[in-house]
Order: structure tokens, then sequence, then C-alpha cells
């Protein structure tokens, strides 16, 4: 909806900025310094960064989601693979060496991008739990380390990519 006062100068405005959502209280439209949005309208609805916590160990709620759509679109290729007659453990095995490529090339990418963080201390690089990972890289990552897997197998690298196609599609939303 575009809202046209004093305020907004005619750009669009949420609902939550509206109020939908204040009389839910603080807990829910956020107290103190709020987000700002695409336009930079105040935005006090937030993703929780830590999803829960078991004992000292805390699960970062974005890294959950990132982990149950790799799963998903695993499960996606396998069955679409059984579908096609396709040994279904190619498929998890490839989707090992796709986690692990996507793991390295996200993190190579960031560093690299990112460079002057860690040009003193250069082993910090490998401090995965300190986040930094880039999208591009892992999706590079994924490609290049899949792509050796299917050749060393002597798989047919373009029907593999026909079937998991739509498993990276599921996988990254």
């Amino acid at each position: 909806a575009v809202s046209k006062d004093s305020r907004s100068h005619g750009k669009p405005q949420g609902h939550i900025r509206s109020g939908a959502l204040q009389h839910l209280g603080p807990a829910i439209y956020g107290g103190g310094k709020k987000a700002r949005g695409l336009y930079g309208e105040r935005r006090g609805v937030g993703m929780h960064p830590i999803l829960f916590k078991v004992g000292p160990i805390s699960v970062p709620t974005y890294g959950f989601f990132v982990a149950a759509g790799f799963l998903l679109g695993v499960a996606l290729a396998v069955k679409r693979a059984r579908q096609e007659g396709i040994d279904p453990e190619i498929i998890t095995d490839l989707a090992f060496y796709i986690l692990l490529g996507s793991l390295v090339g996200a993190r190579f990418y960031f560093v690299a991008e990112h460079w002057s963080l860690y040009r003193g201390k250069p082993w910090e690089a490998l401090y995965l739990w300190r986040g930094g990972l880039a999208f591009y890289g892992g999706f590079i990552g994924a490609f290049i380390f899949g792509f050796f897997y299917v050749r060393r197998k002597h798989l047919a690298f373009w029907d593999l990519a026909d079937l998991i196609a739509p498993s990276i599609a599921a996988g990254h939303a």
C-alpha cells in the first residue's frame, strides 16, 4: 500500500509501520533500536538470531534453515533418482561433496573478498564459527566439487545436473 502523508513522502509503507502489530507489545513489535527497511521505514519484527539452545550449544536460526533446505534438496534428489532408476547412493555421495565444496567455496570467497580482515591473522580464515560465508563462493565451490566427483565416478554429468536442478532451487529457497 502507498500512503502519502507528511512522513512517507510517497514511498511505500509496510503494514508494520502503520501499527498492525503494535498491539502485540514490545516483545513482538520490538523495543529500542529498530531495523530499517528498503525505504528507510522502521521495522520492529526481525528474525531471532538463535533458534534454540541445548546446554552450551546454540543453534542459529539462519544456519538451521540453510541445513533444512539442503536436506530437503537432497531428499528431493533421492526421490527423483529412484523415479529415474538411478542408485540413490550416488545422490547421497554427491550431496556430501557438494556440501563440502559449498563450505570451502563460500568461506574462500568471503575471505578473498574481505582479505584486509585476515591479512594480519590468516589462520582466522579457518574460524567458520565466527561467520562469514558467501553464497556465490558456495555455489561455485559446490559446482567444482560436484563436477569432479561426477567425472571421477564416470557418471553422466548433464543427466545428473537435470536430476538435481530442482533440488538446488528447493535448497536455496
